[in-house]
């Protein structure tokens, strides 16, 4: 079995809600306790809060987590998505020069349009730089599969990922967007076993990547998904791929 990457996490430095800080030392032991061993972290103080100058503290707090944590902490650039030239110069600070390794857009707590014109600015970086983009997906109006399709065949340079898998009512939709693109991936989280099956038939095990979504709230989030992909049973080939493999030639 190769190594487990969750390609679906979030770090959370300040308090939302009812919810506390997380400080990153446990919620990576929490990771490890289910054996990920790599988890590709975003801002949920970013999204959240969704100022320039907020993404700007943001991007340089998860570059010095990545430098301080190495290879298990992997770090998603945000941005705010109506910032046009500067959030697009920000989206190349976060990457050529904090080292980041991807984009993290989230269409509904931003909230934008995944086919708006502010967004071409980014993406003309973002395809530039060869950029994995994850995706909040599943919630219309903005957030649909089909829109994010849309950018994939406008921008075949990034790498677009599909962060639920088109979550329950969008599950066929997302999978033949991933079928349809050869850029288009999909994440395992948030979606039914069912839904999940489904698009493995449709687009094979090289298009789907293990998520949990984890790490601002209960690791058991972590375990809950990693049993959804078990219960397939696959073969071990096919389940390395899901589980490590395809999330690592993405983001060596």
């Amino acid at each position: 079995m190769s190594e487990i990457v969750d390609a679906h996490a979030h770090i959370m430095l300040g308090a939302y809600g009812s919810l506390p800080p997380q400080p990153v030392e446990p919620v990576l032991e929490g990771f490890a306790r289910y054996g990920v061993s790599r988890a590709w972290f975003s801002s949920v103080d970013a999204l959240v809060g969704n100022t320039a100058e907020m993404h700007r503290r943001m991007n340089d707090a998860m570059a010095e987590l990545q430098s301080r944590f190495g290879r298990p902490f992997v770090a998603l650039a945000t941005l705010h998505p109506r910032g046009g030239d500067e959030s697009a110069r920000e989206l190349e600070r976060a990457i050529s020069n904090l080292g980041l390794r991807g984009l993290k857009l989230h269409g509904w707590l931003q909230p934008v349009s995944c086919v708006d014109p502010c967004l071409e600015p980014i993406f003309d970086v973002a395809n530039r730089l060869a950029l994995p983009v994850l995706f909040h997906d599943g919630t219309p109006p903005f957030t649909s599969s089909l829109q994010i399709g849309w950018l994939a065949e406008r921008y075949p340079g990034c790498r677009m990922i599909l962060g639920h898998g088109g979550l329950k009512d969008l599950a066929v939709n997302a999978a033949q967007c991933a079928r349809r693109h050869p850029n288009v991936y999909l994440q395992t989280c948030a979606t039914t076993l069912l839904s999940l099956r489904r698009a493995l038939e449709i687009t094979g095990p090289e298009k789907i990547l293990y998520g949990s979504d984890s790490g601002f709230a209960d690791p058991k989030w972590i375990d809950y998904n990693l049993r959804k992909i078990r219960k397939w049973n696959l073969t071990p080939e096919i389940e390395s791929k899901i589980l490590g493999e395809n999330a690592a030639r993405l983001i060596p």
